[in-house]
């Protein structure tokens, strides 16, 4: 808008009916923020925001007060030096999969575990890895991952470290 840095906004597609929710601080030192991955799951949204926290959840009902972080799945910040990326906290770097069931699946990285599947209801203690497919540091999943569901199973490619990259099931 000129006036705000980035934002979340609503709309029910008229310029009265339009309004920000959220205005996001940018992480430092002078890195940008971005809204990305937004994706409907029942009555709210869950999107990826590059911000104070890193790039992390975020969930929305429509309003200022139900715009949050879900959870800050890698906390810390990255390393001890002084360079100025190290300023930066930890990422888990949320990308969607999708929405099965009302819930919100998604990859993510915690520190423990590589990138691996996650679900969320939009509350913290309901946002929990579902399965370290590749145990360990290694990822099981990747950037470009999506799940595709028919009934009550999800399909997905991944890799256990053993077999390669397979199609993996997951009973919803």
């Amino acid at each position: 808008d000129g006036v705000n840095g980035p934002a979340l906004w609503v709309s029910n597609g008229t310029a009265r009916g339009t309004r920000m929710i959220r205005d996001f601080e940018p992480p430092p030192p002078t890195y940008s923020v971005s809204i990305r991955d937004l994706t409907v799951a029942g009555d709210l949204v869950f999107f990826a925001v590059t911000e104070l926290h890193g790039d992390e959840l975020w969930v929305s009902d429509g309003t200022r007060a139900g715009t949050r972080l879900v959870k800050d799945i890698y906390p810390g910040s990255r390393s001890s030096t002084n360079e100025p990326w190290d300023a930066l906290p930890h990422s888990s770097s949320p990308v969607r999969l999708g929405v099965a069931g009302g819930l919100f699946y998604f990859t993510a990285e915690d520190g423990s575990h590589g990138r691996e599947l996650w679900v969320s209801d939009g509350s913290a203690p309901g946002t929990v890895l579902v399965q370290d497919i590749r145990p360990g540091s290694p990822s099981g999943l990747d950037w470009y991952t999506r799940l595709v569901v028919s009934g009550n199973v999800a399909y997905f490619g991944a890799n256990d470290g053993i077999h390669g990259q397979e199609l993996w099931r997951l009973t919803l």
